[in-house]
């Protein structure tokens, strides 16, 4: 054992016994000494979810959570069921307490993933996959203890006990022997209020971003088909849009429209460096590219592949996988290649079209409905070219196409900036949780 003198609360006096504790070994690592290792099951009682029937549905009644319901330290309220209470009281099943539950996925992902019961406002139980933690106050602070689940190392812990060959998933007797590091009382309860304190500030930089979302879509709605002080409307096949305007497919106003393919049908491997190699998980939801989520390949292969290569300027839209999402290709994606899951569009030189606007109209209301539409209709659902050369696009004079995308332009900018300061926070978040869950770094209760 050794003394820390580095472990210390800012502001704090270095010399301050609480903070100069010493440190032991233990299963999960060095921890101070006057904390415990326990078992999850030791904090409380783990009862499993119900087995509940799609014909068990209805409109209201009992809420029934499920999986996907219980995010990483937060409750998503979506996707509603109900079962009737009559029903709920002939397979006797377990209702959640608000007030000291703590909600645990069993399935991924990831495993063992946690948030507290949320307070709603009708009676609810949960599915069979998903684990009640009914914490005793007197060992543990139930925030606290949400905060240690989703902590990195715990999952990981989580995992190792999970079975299964095609998805995962753990038992509630396996969820009760996972190890849990476990402060004093007073300590838990600091931790979980400073942590709360980040996870507060990214709720209101979320309820920010959702903001601008809205306006976003609100914006694009209007400007992509009823333009910018226009007064006279015409109909056309996609709808009432401004009287100068024109529709057009999107064939006649491109010099081609073409795909990729996969390095490896032409026997070459992907390789740690070289020629970019761009594929649907490589374009975010935003239309940026995922610099981490670009494979490589040789300069070899990319000269075989020549039908794919990415010119500055080309548009990369997404016809299998994830549908939909666009991006730019810039000077500072190339070199670069592409494969089957996405359409590469490049437009003829001479034609009226700014390559910003189709990126907007690409991702606005209309093509995107329109690929909605192919999703549901079809259980794999894939966009042939064909179909991506007969998109019909509105053409505003070049001008108006410019003050749109600037517009939109401006909005982008100001999700971008809120994503990024969301992003440092989570960062200062996994680095405090790193800190304070292991006891490198401690606070004093006051």
């Amino acid at each position: 054992m050794s003394k820390n003198h580095s472990n210390q609360q800012v502001g704090e006096d270095r010399r301050d016994p609480y903070l100069m504790a010493e440190y032991k070994e233990t299963p999960i690592g060095r921890i101070p000494e006057d904390w415990e290792v326990v078992r999850l099951g030791d904090l409380g009682t783990l009862t499993d979810g119900d087995w509940i029937l799609k014909e068990d549905y209805t409109n209201e009644g009992v809420r029934l959570i499920q999986i996907g319901n219980v995010g990483v330290g937060t409750f998503l309220n979506k996707s509603r069921r109900f079962i009737s209470p009559e029903r709920a009281k002939q397979l006797n099943c377990t209702f959640v307490d608000p007030e000291k539950d703590i909600l645990i996925s069993r399935m991924p992902d990831p495993i063992g993933r946690a948030c507290l019961a949320p307070r709603l406002p009708y009676p609810y139980i949960v599915a069979v996959d998903i684990t009640i933690l009914k914490v005793d106050n007197s060992k543990a602070d139930r925030n606290f203890i949400v905060y240690a689940l989703n902590f990195e190392a715990t999952l990981e812990r989580v995992e190792r006990l999970a079975s299964g060959a095609t998805r995962k998933r753990i038992s509630r007797r396996n969820l009760e022997k996972v190890l849990i590091p476990l402060p004093p009382l007073p300590e838990q309860r600091k931790i979980a209020e400073i942590l709360s304190t980040v996870d507060k500030a990214i709720e209101k930089i979320d309820e920010a971003i959702a903001k601008t979302e809205r306006l976003k879509k609100g914006l694009m709605q209007e400007l992509l088909t009823k333009g910018i002080g226009h007064e006279e409307f015409k109909d056309t096949e996609i709808g009432r849009i401004p009287k100068e305007w024109e529709v057009v497919r999107l064939g006649d106003l491109a010099e081609t429209i073409t795909k990729g393919t996969t390095p490896t049908t032409y026997g070459f491997n992907f390789t740690e460096s070289g020629v970019n190699f761009i594929k649907v998980e490589s374009i975010d939801e935003h239309g940026n590219f995922v610099w981490d989520n670009i494979a490589h390949i040789s300069e070899e292969a990319n000269k075989v592949l020549s039908r794919s290569i990415l010119k500055e300027g080309d548009i990369v839209f997404s016809i299998a996988g994830a549908l939909g999402r666009v991006a730019v290709v810039t000077k500072e994606v190339l070199p670069a290649n592409t494969n089957q899951a996405l359409a590469i569009i490049r437009l003829k030189k001479n034609v009226e079209l700014a390559i910003n606007y189709l990126k907007y109209y690409l991702a606005g209301p209309f093509i995107q409905k329109y690929i909605r539409t192919i999703a549901v209709q079809s259980a794999q659902a894939n966009l042939s070219l064909t179909q991506v050369k007969n998109f019909l696009i509105t053409l505003p004079p070049l001008s108006e196409q410019q003050k749109i995308t600037e517009i939109l332009s401006t909005v982008d900018k100001k999700l971008e900036l809120e994503r990024k300061r969301k992003e440092k926070l989570e960062r200062i978040k996994k680095g405090l949780m790193n800190d304070l869950l292991t006891g490198k770094r401690r606070v004093k209760p006051v």
